[in-house]
């Protein structure tokens, strides 16, 4: 189809705000989200450094990758202003992206639930595709539900894989982002690679573009944002952040 795709809602997590505005401000005013990490197994206190989010507690299944994506995703629907009573959930598209979860975890679980009555719908909320499935129930939205894992361009493809499913026809709206929250496992890998800064000052680790930087920083947080076309926003008088023109696909090598 040819009408165009634009940006009406976005909704924010991150180590520095707990919505876009909070987050908007204190990049504004430099504010720093990175902390020393504590009671990682097997990696001493002090020595990891994290931009980690305060104040969000774990869900049933020990996760916070879906409610940091539930937070957004509802911030993002205000944002946008959108009444779903008037909508066509049927025509409302979920696209998420996450990079793991509570491995460990899981398979401890697993392994003390398997053959019992209650695995399944309890290992159906810790797949990767739980993040779209479990947004699109909280919201009643009844369209496509799509999953990604690919490292750092994560949040791109699952954007690219909405916009291209509105171009499709197979769609009019659609919730996009991507949410991922540090774990054990994950913290372990990086650590052990030697590929993380150093610990010492946690307000000068995140330099990436510093001829003397010395590693990257883990974060954690969620993102979203709505797409529609063009024409459905303007006959519902939305206000248009930008317009999608395209991109491309690829993983991290």
């Amino acid at each position: 189809m040819n009408d165009r795709i634009v940006i009406t809602g976005i909704g924010l997590v991150t180590s520095v705000g707990r919505d876009r505005e909070s987050t908007w401000r204190s990049v504004k005013a430099g504010h720093n989200g990175v902390r020393k990490l504590c009671n990682m197994p097997a990696i001493p206190d002090g020595l990891l450094l994290g931009a980690t989010v305060e104040g969000v507690e774990l869900d049933r299944f020990g996760d916070r990758n879906f409610p940091f994506a539930l937070s957004a995703a509802k911030e993002a629907l205000t944002d946008s202003r959108l009444d779903l009573k008037r909508c066509d959930r049927s025509r409302i598209a979920t696209s998420f992206g996450t990079c793991g979860g509570p491995t460990p975890w899981m398979a401890q679980e697993y392994a003390k639930r398997r053959g019992s009555a209650d695995c399944i719908p309890w290992w159906e909320n810790l797949i990767y595709s739980a993040v779209p499935s479990r947004v699109a129930n909280r919201l009643g939205l009844y369209g496509p539900r799509m999953v990604n894992s690919t490292a750092c361009a994560t949040g791109g493809i699952a954007t690219l894989n909405a916009m291209r499913a509105i171009e499709d026809d197979q769609c009019d709206i659609a919730f996009v982002g991507a949410a991922q929250a540090l774990h054990p496992i994950l913290c372990a890998g990086f650590y052990n690679m030697r590929v993380l800064a150093n610990a010492d000052d946690p307000a000068g680790a995140c330099r990436p573009f510093d001829a003397n930087r010395n590693g990257f920083v883990m974060g954690e947080g969620a993102a979203v944002l709505v797409l529609e076309r063009l024409s459905h926003a303007r006959a519902r008088g939305a206000s248009i952040y930008a317009e999608l023109l395209g991109g491309a696909m690829m993983s991290d090598s």
